[in-house]
């Protein structure tokens, strides 16, 4: 009769090792992942609002001018200065507009660029208050109001380039990236050598179950882990305690007579003498 051994035989683990530093690589990698994203998200909003911020204090500076300007008449000096400050790589046009939406001086840009810019001026006249709107070529206009002794007499606009003021995060994601590549692989190594040192005590109790199933008598497994390993290590021996005491018990019943005490071959001999 096959024993309970070769009918269920019992392996050592194979590929746990293997799993859990897939499982940490894994966990490492996506959580890089994240960070970055969120690392890169936040770096676009700060770049956003530091944008805004620059823009906005430039185009003000340019109403300054515009005023000081207009109100000593000199429009030809404000045209040169528009066409100066339009001439720089990130500005797409320049408009200056007097209270009534008239065109005092503008330069640069393109049609679309020529259609936001007086949008945005048009709004600001009406409102009074500066504002700004991005345009779907990547665009960015800005609107102040000319101000002068406390009166308004004009709106100022300052178109510029989607990139103007913005720094790009992922350059500053390099070295972060390294940083990643480095842990990951000094992760690799790292996880396995203590992963395979975590469950070594799991090899010792699978060789002890198939010792004992196939009828030997191993000694105890020695695990003193302090762990579930130590407690399973201590279970083992229990059992195999009981099933040993077990096996000698029914080897007494089979071979010795429970009512006389007396081996079941002198018993036999004692019914044969009788008859």
């Amino acid at each position: 009769m096959p024993s309970i051994a070769n009918l269920l035989p019992l392996r050592r683990p194979r590929g746990l090792a293997a799993r859990a530093v897939i499982f940490s690589t894994g966990l490492l990698v996506v959580t890089a992942l994240l960070s970055a994203a969120t690392i890169v998200f936040g770096a676009d909003r700060e770049s956003e609002r530091a944008q805004i911020h620059v823009t906005s204090e430039l185009t003000a500076h340019l109403a300054t001018v515009s005023a000081n300007l207009m109100t000593t008449g000199d429009i030809r000096e404000l045209q040169r200065v528009t066409d100066i400050a339009a001439s720089r790589r990130e500005v797409r046009r320049l408009v200056v507009r007097d209270e009534q939406g008239k065109l005092v001086a503008a330069s640069g840009g393109s049609a679309s660029d020529v259609r936001a810019a007086d949008q945005l001026s048009a709004r600001v006249l009406s409102s009074g208050q500066p504002g700004y709107l991005r345009t779907a070529d990547d665009g960015l206009a800005l609107a102040a109001p000319i101000s002068h002794n406390g009166s308004r007499i004009g709106v100022a606009v300052m178109m510029w380039n989607g990139d103007a003021y913005r720094f790009n995060a992922l350059p500053a994601l390099a070295p972060f990236a390294l940083i990643l590549l480095c842990l990951t692989m000094a992760a690799v190594p790292i996880t396995a050598r203590v992963v395979r040192n975590a469950i070594a005590p799991l090899g010792k109790l699978a060789q002890f179950a198939e010792q004992v199933g196939e009828g030997q008598a191993p000694p105890p497994v020695d695990v003193h882990t302090g762990d579930e390993f130590e407690t399973l290590a201590t279970a083992f021996g229990n059992m195999t305690s009981r099933l040993d005491a077990s096996m000698r018990r029914i080897q007494e019943i089979a071979f010795v007579d429970p009512a006389t005490q007396l081996p079941n071959n002198d018993r036999f001999a004692r019914e044969v003498d009788f008859f």
